[in-house]
């Protein structure tokens, strides 16, 4: 017993952050006289249960929105295209609704159709025209957001997004040439 008391045992203390990672850190620390192991378990923070400090109070709700026409997976022809959709905004909030196409900056500002009149984002439309961005062949993601700015000094934002298949329309084929005759 009496080499264990003159040995100095080195061991190796993990610190566990919340972010799921440990720093390993070496100690010097004389024989214990006890051995007891402790077990430490992190739990990750999951988006449903973190409630940042800035987050609406329980009596305001976040803003919702939603693409509902074309639908998510529709296949569509190439070019120009009207979407449509509703959100959480009326002609009394102060809202704004945005869409682009495959994150193309900037986005742009959707057109109110509720029945409140031009603030009413409750509906809204959006056409995709040359002037922005069309259709194109192929996998097309089409992203609304609403931005609120009576939550406080930051607006507060939501996104929706929906994938569509763009498809050259029957008319942009090109008729077969005629192979000339050699003979």
């Amino acid at each position: 017993m009496r080499i264990l008391s003159d040995l100095k045992v080195r061991t190796k203390l993990i610190l566990i952050g919340i972010f799921g990672f440990g720093i390993l850190l070496p100690v010097t620390a004389p024989p214990p006289v006890n051995t007891s192991i402790i077990f430490a378990q992190t739990i990750p923070i999951s988006s449903s249960s973190f409630t940042p400090s800035s987050s609406p109070s329980s009596n305001e709700t976040l803003p919702s929105i939603e693409i509902t026409s074309p639908q998510n997976g529709q296949q569509v022809p190439v070019g120009e295209l009207t979407i449509e959709g509703t959100s959480s905004d009326d002609a009394e909030s102060n809202c704004q609704v945005y869409t682009d196409v495959n994150d193309m900056t900037p986005m742009q500002n959707a057109m109110a159709s509720g029945q409140g009149g031009v603030n009413d984002y409750s509906n809204w439309t959006f056409t995709y025209t040359p002037d922005y961005q069309v259709i194109s062949e192929g996998v097309n993601e089409l992203t609304s957001k609403i931005s609120c700015f009576d939550a406080g000094p930051a607006p507060v934002s939501k996104y929706n997004s929906v994938n569509i298949t763009g498809l050259p329309s029957p008319d942009t084929f090109a008729a077969p040439v005629p192979i000339p005759s050699t003979s």
